[in-house]
């Protein structure tokens, strides 16, 4: 929109919308598994951005998650076709690439390796990957981009996400672990996508992604920011898996969802480590120092 294009958004009818709307020129009402809402916002479009996922790390829903990430996914495709939209820019996530057991950043040829977890988000963003490649081979342009963990200052006074709330206001984790995330400012995550649409390559997947931190070296940085003391204590991942298995046993006792399961604490075996050079190189990708993104989202969690 900054950049002098006119922006139409389909929304569900319960989504939040304030946060977008100076931005958006038309809204259209309906959602992924509705394909008449699909094709009616679609037509006219020069490029399509498909954002949509259903985002959760539980194991109780896979086929509602599939209907969401892969047959969603395949109907926007077909609304894009018909429609004669230039292209489709398919956002999926860094868990579609897979993640390193060692601190060594990977790139968009890494094996993707966290089938074994058989966790359905997982799953399910790696083949709606898949069949949006296959759809930009068979014709239809289609461009993949894989965003890591994204964080920005909160919208207008509200207060950043819970978990990061708490990490930045105190007090601090009580333990760390041996592991690495890759922490990305959402307002660059932004350009970049929007920087698909015209530069990507079709049939191709880019890693649009920040800076790669220990968790050890990001819990030292909040350290620096809020002076709040980093833990010193690690806990083992097997000790993790064991807690997991206990919590994710008693939650089935009590008929109730595991949110806490084995498949979760595995995660903490990873390094999820990634090297943007191509989008750096082909989408003029960059990233602002997670410093200062950390920085003003401290100060809005103290104001």
């Amino acid at each position: 929109a900054e950049g002098g294009d006119r922006v139409r958004v389909l929304a569900r009818s319960s989504s939040r919308r304030d946060e977008i709307a100076p931005y958006v020129s038309r809204w259209h009402e309906g959602d992924v598994l509705d394909e008449v809402s699909l094709r009616r916002a679609a037509a006219g479009a020069d490029a399509i951005f498909h954002l949509a996922a259903r985002v959760d790390f539980r194991l109780d829903d896979p086929q509602g998650m599939w209907r969401v990430n892969v047959e969603g996914t395949e109907n926007l495709i077909r609304a894009a076709e018909a429609a004669g939209a230039g292209r489709l820019v398919h956002v999926s996530t860094i868990g579609a690439v897979g993640a390193p057991t060692e601190p060594v950043p990977v790139d968009e040829t890494f094996e993707w390796n966290l089938g074994p977890l058989a966790i359905p988000y997982f799953r399910t963003k790696r083949e709606a990957e898949e069949r949006a490649l296959q759809s930009s081979r068979a014709g239809f342009p289609v461009v993949v981009v894989n965003p890591s963990i994204t964080i920005a200052p909160p919208w207008s006074g509200r207060r950043p996400r819970a978990a990061l709330a708490r990490l930045l206001s105190g007090p601090a984790l009580p333990f760390s672990i041996r592991t690495g995330l890759n922490l990305l400012d959402q307002r660059d995550a932004a350009v970049t996508i929007a920087a698909a649409a015209r530069h990507g390559r079709p049939g191709e997947r880019y890693l649009v992604t920040g800076e790669n931190k220990s968790l050890d070296d990001l819990l030292a940085l909040v350290e620096t920011i809020t002076g709040v003391r980093a833990p010193h204590r690690h806990v083992p991942r097997g000790a993790l898996v064991a807690g997991a298995a206990v919590l994710e046993g008693a939650a089935r006792v009590l008929g109730r969802t595991p949110r806490a399961h084995r498949s979760l604490a595995r995660l903490a075996g990873f390094y999820w480590f990634y090297d943007a050079a191509k989008a750096r190189r082909e989408l003029g990708h960059t990233s602002r120092p997670l410093a200062s993104t950390l920085e003003e989202i401290a100060r809005a969690v103290r104001g």
